[in-house]
């Protein structure tokens, strides 16, 4: 009060006699305070909630402290307890980040205003004990002796391996290509792969830090690799010199890699792994090294394993009596009859809920063409419009571009090839067809289908013709050919053309096959006969009219063969 004039809270007086105060050493003592708990109120908007706990337990010292008062066990049993709590919170935490500490302090009052788990902290029972937890449930506790084994398991990658990457800026996906037989990253979705290996690494590396320094007086290293590898990592780390490169530490998977790397300077590895390197490096004996080979552990295991035998399960297992032997026969026969019973629903497991008409007809059939019938919704018109690197690929686009323009293609006029041409146009302009692919459409060949039966029907039912028509049919499970009567499955596809006319339907199917010869061409008519007659089926169903013809239009030979 004599210093800052008025009452006020004890913080803003200690900050206001950090500045004016007359005594010299306590300014100094409350400046150093005040420092620090800027350095941890930053800690708390940046970092972990259970990183903080375990930053200040150590910069302070308070295990050590509280443990020599009266009733120590229990008061460290306390702080210790304390950092659970963290852990458990930490765990379901929602809050931005920086709102980690307050909302903890209001779970903490929560409890305390409830009285729900505010018993003080039990110390343990046994101090000599081992105990065995993970690197997190190790925050902010230290042991005399720490083993820390499995130093060569890889880190866990598979959140930089997913077709799409989402962070809280932006989302990266793979394209597929080829029908989704190859996937290409974009530039988005490789930044933030290559943004999730940092922030693994990241973590690792913060992982490895708690880890090391959880041992008062010993630290147990333990790791299995191949010699070549470790010997390889030694020699790169030690021609980088006394620094790292970045790269080097980025590319690391596994904790035992870094450790490589960061002792590469101590001769003890380097002859232990023969490099060749011990003598030009210093011996300073920071630590012991063993190399343990494949038949030395061998005969380890079979002594670990040889002394956990008890003379209880090497002697002769103990006579049952009538009725015990009954129980243990009627068990075995009930576990040998479950084993050994056939699935009653055996052949149902073998079929599909769902077929596509191409998967139904062609699934034995290694020459028919990839299904693309949906690509231009996958593929980025980046990818489509590729160079002439990509000349195959955009040829078979044009199969599924010529379907667009069919599909949207005025019927009210004659179709010529000026209008084919225009159309297609149009169809770039929107973006629906790339131009790298619209130079591979066969626009004669489409406009020359409307001077066939088919195609003069179809100018004379005009709108009322249906085209890309979507249909999804319930069938019997017998009709795809699996022997179970009774059961349903969905068949789906897609039919070029329905023609309404007043003797029936007309159902038309555009292709884009070169075609060589004769014999090539009764090859692909008998080849799409039966998804023809899947098409005529789910017409017939749906629209609840007969099919009176089908028919196959071959665009490069301007040629309509009725089925």
């Amino acid at each position: 009060e004599d210093v800052i004039g008025s009452k006020a809270l004890f913080y803003q007086a200690a900050v206001c006699y950090a500045a004016n105060g007359p005594d010299v050493k306590l300014r100094e003592k409350l400046n150093g305070a005040l420092a620090r708990l800027a350095q941890w109120r930053q800690a708390a908007q940046r970092g972990s909630l259970v990183m903080l706990v375990d930053r200040v337990f150590r910069e302070t010292g308070l295990l050590a402290f509280y443990a020599a008062l009266p009733n120590g066990a229990v008061r460290r049993a306390n702080l210790l307890k304390l950092h659970e709590r963290a852990i458990q919170f930490e765990q379901f935490r929602t809050s931005r980040p920086g709102m980690g500490l307050a909302r903890f302090v209001e779970f903490l009052e929560k409890l305390r205003d409830e009285e729900q788990d505010w018993a003080p902290g039990q110390p343990d029972s046994d101090e000599d004990a081992v105990r065995v937890m993970s690197v997190h449930k190790s925050k902010g506790l230290e042991f005399p002796v720490v083993f820390a084994a499995e130093l060569n398991t890889q880190f866990n990658l598979s959140d930089v391996a997913g077709e799409c990457l989402i962070d809280d800026e932006t989302i990266g996906l793979q394209a597929a290509v080829e029908g989704g037989r190859f996937r290409l990253s974009s530039a988005a979705h490789q930044a933030l792969a290559e943004r999730k290996r940092r922030q693994t690494a990241a973590e690792e590396m913060r992982i490895l830090y708690v880890m090391l320094t959880r041992a008062r007086e010993k630290l147990i290293l333990t790791a299995s690799r191949r010699g070549q590898h470790c010997r390889q990592q030694l020699i790169e780390a030690a021609l980088m010199g006394e620094s790292i490169a970045d790269w080097k530490l980025l590319e690391t998977r596994r904790h035992l890699d870094w450790m490589l790397a960061a002792l590469a300077d101590e001769a003890i590895l380097h002859r232990l792994f023969e490099t060749g390197m011990e003598a030009e490096l210093p011996n300073r004996g920071l630590f012991v090294a063993r190399r343990i080979g494949r038949e030395e552990l061998d005969q380890l295991t079979t002594a670990l394993l040889d002394s956990k035998r008890s003379l209880a399960s090497i002697t002769e297992p103990p006579k049952l009596s009538t009725k015990q032997a009954s129980v243990l026969a009627a068990a075995y026969q009930k576990l040998e009859s479950d084993i050994t019973t056939a699935y009653p629903f055996e052949e149902v497991c073998g079929i599909c809920a769902k077929y596509s008409v191409s998967t139904l007809t062609h699934r034995e059939d290694e020459f028919s063409p990839v299904e693309i019938s949906e690509l231009f919704d996958e593929i980025p018109a980046a990818v489509q419009a590729g160079g002439a690197d990509n000349a195959g690929i955009q040829r078979r686009l044009a199969g599924t571009a010529a379907h667009r323009v069919f599909e949207h293609l005025p019927l009210d006029k004659p179709v010529t090839p000026q209008r084919t041409a225009q159309t297609l146009a149009r169809l770039v302009d929107e973006g629906v067809i790339a131009p790298a692919v619209a130079e591979f459409v066969d626009t004669e060949g489409i406009a020359a289908f409307f001077d066939t039966e088919p195609g003069l029907a179809a100018l004379a039912a005009g709108q009322a013709v249906l085209r890309e028509w979507p249909f999804t049919l319930a069938v019997d499970a017998a009709r795809v050919g699996a022997n179970t009567p009774g059961e349903t499955v969905i068949v789906q596809g897609i039919v070029d053309l329905i023609i309404p006319t007043a003797a029936g339907l007309l159902i038309a199917d555009f292709k884009t096959d070169r075609i060589r010869d004769e014999a090539a061409l009764a090859l692909r008519t008998a080849h799409y006969r039966s998804p023809l007659d899947w098409y005529a089926h789910a017409a017939e169903a749906i629209l609840q009219r007969r099919v009176v013809m089908r028919w196959l239009y071959f665009a490069d030979r301007r040629t309509a063969v009725p089925l």
